[in-house]
């Protein structure tokens, strides 16, 4: 059996063109499932009732890579699971994955173009991030021991909660630094009941 699959933005020309390719491509009308690119989870269901109509043998028609997906994660894992059941994809732009020798081949390099699309991906994002005004890497930024010290001190004399403003972190963050740093909070706190003994 042979399967066309079509992820449409809101385009009726998109829509036209693409049903029309894999038509051309040998797939019959009613084997073409459809999902608007906004829609995700509609995408997902179709994506999930196409593998599991699909069997050894069957083919599995796109017009463009990008189509199958918008998540270059799920591209590879649709990818997978078709050829895991010894069917076979058809990119008309790209060419055919199965299970052949050339196709194998075709695979392998796909992957390869697929986690380089995703690396690059999340390399753009956290560029963008750190080009944004006041951007800081996690939720807090990090403190040096020195600074922690200091904190851990300051918890001594005043509450924490003004403590963790002051030093423009939150309260569970100072309780990670206790888990974090034991010897460096039981310290302060030796340091503190020797100068009350005195």
């Amino acid at each position: 059996m042979k399967y066309g699959y079509a992820l449409l933005n809101n385009s009726e020309q998109d829509a036209a063109l693409q049903t029309e390719e894999l038509i051309q491509a040998g797939v019959e009308p009613e084997n073409i499932f459809l999902s608007k690119s906004q829609e995700i989870s509609t995408s997902e269901r179709q994506i999930e009732k196409l593998l599991f109509l699909i069997e050894e043998n069957d083919e599995l028609v796109v017009t463009k890579l990008h189509y199958l997906s918008r998540s270059t994660v799920q591209i590879k894992d649709v990818v997978t699971k078709i050829l895991e059941k010894r069917a076979t994809l058809t990119i008309l732009n790209i060419g055919t994955l199965d299970q052949s020798e050339t196709g194998k081949l075709l695979t392998n390099a796909f992957f390869i173009l697929i986690d380089f699309a995703y690396e690059s991906m999340q390399a753009g994002r956290k560029r963008k991030r750190e080009n944004k005004e006041g951007y800081q890497d996690g939720r807090n930024p990090k403190k040096t021991i020195a600074e922690i010290k200091e904190i851990f001190q300051e918890i001594q004399q005043h509450q924490e909660q003004g403590i963790a403003e002051k030093h423009g972190i939150n309260r569970s963050t100072i309780y990670r630094y206790k888990k974090k740093y034991p010897e460096l909070w039981n310290d302060v706190l030796e340091r503190r009941n020797g100068v009350h003994k005195q």
